[in-house]
């Protein structure tokens, strides 16, 4: 059975380059619609945030502040396994970009279509880029500042 090199070199080049090109505007198509959904979840997270507030203060019940708490955490994790995902397909678009540069440089008769990376669906490394994003600055700087924002409110709702 032949293997995807072999398969690869019966492709003609200017066929190559179209399938790279179309990969190319699907990633950056899927990274547009990340960001966009990560701006969504932190919306949803200061929405559930101030709708509980708001709640525990209108039945006088500082409690209610400490359901903000597992709310943020679901929020907090989701947005890690996007941003997770977008650092994937950051790098895909990276090795595309780079493989187009070659193309340009060298011209598209040697073009060489990058091959798809097993990093892609390797669950180690998948694993490994949701741990960076976990611990990112801004996101647990954004996250972080609810929880113990949620714990302070509790505190004084109970002393008011």
């Amino acid at each position: 059975m032949p293997t995807n090199a072999q398969q690869s070199e019966h492709v003609p080049v200017d066929r190559k380059f179209s399938i790279v090109m179309t990969e190319w505007n699907y990633v950056q198509s899927i990274l547009k619609d990340e960001v966009d959904r990560k701006f969504k979840v932190r919306a949803w997270a200061i929405t559930t945030f101030s709708a509980l507030f708001a709640l525990s203060v209108h039945q006088n019940n500082p409690l209610i502040v400490l359901l903000t708490i597992p709310a943020i955490l679901l929020f907090w994790y989701m947005d890690t396994v996007r941003q997770a995902s977008m650092m994937i397909l950051y790098r895909r678009s990276l090795e595309i970009e780079q493989a187009l540069q070659n193309a340009s440089d060298v011209g598209l008769a040697a073009f060489v279509a990058p091959v798809f990376s097993s990093k892609m669906g390797n669950d180690e490394k998948r694993r490994e880029h949701e741990k960076k994003a976990r611990f990112g600055k801004v996101r647990g700087l954004f996250f972080g500042s609810m929880v113990i924002a949620s714990i302070i409110l509790c505190f004084l709702l109970f002393i008011l």
